[in-house]
């Protein structure tokens, strides 16, 4: 199972989060198996209007899936 996860601020839009938790999803299938990629708010700059966050990919499981 593969999982892209996001958090957002309270004053940034939904889809601006979705699209990072989407990013995060297709950076968890594309390395490997059950994994799960997380997309900080924390990562992002205060002032940025840009959605550059670090990728953090965790693995979800022990490979039997």
């Amino acid at each position: 199972m593969s999982i892209g996860l996001a958090d957002g601020r309270d004053d940034e839009r939904s889809h601006r989060v979705v699209k990072r938790a989407d990013e995060a999803l297709y950076e968890a299938k594309s390395t490997g198996r059950n994994r799960l990629c997380l997309r900080a708010v924390s990562d992002l700059s205060a002032d940025s209007d840009r959605d550059l966050p670090r990728t953090d990919a965790i693995p979800s499981g022990d490979g039997d899936a």
